[in-house]
């Protein structure tokens, strides 16, 4: 998990959601020791080894600016985007995606309880 102690780390924002096919999922805004103020989601894995539900191995962790919140993530990105679509799909070049494996998602949302 690298060189950052849990409570260091502190959870922001936390809301439930419904993913795709009625799943229920989870998004948290957290100030992270090593990687500053991010977004930390589980995903849905249609397919493979542990798919078929919303899992934190199938997560997503974006970049986020300091001052980010959720209100300010559902607010428009362009005409048919919020700041939060943008930036999980890549879109928002001042929110990028970092590049964690599905274990260590899985691993940092365990240790916030999430």
């Amino acid at each position: 998990m690298g060189n950052w102690k849990i409570s260091e780390s502190k959870v922001i924002e936390r809301r439930e959601v419904t993913r795709d096919y009625g799943f229920s999922g989870v998004e948290a805004i957290v100030d992270h020791a090593k990687f500053g103020r991010i977004l930390l989601c589980d995903g849905y894995g249609e397919k493979g080894l542990s798919g078929g539900c919303v899992r934190w191995e199938h997560g997503l962790v974006v970049s986020l600016m300091p001052d980010d919140s959720f209100e300010k993530l559902d607010s428009d990105w362009n005409y048919c985007n919020s700041i939060l679509d943008a930036a999980c799909a890549g879109y928002d070049v001042d929110r990028k995606i970092l590049n964690l494996k599905g274990h260590m998602i899985h691993n940092m949302a365990k240790s916030l309880k999430l």
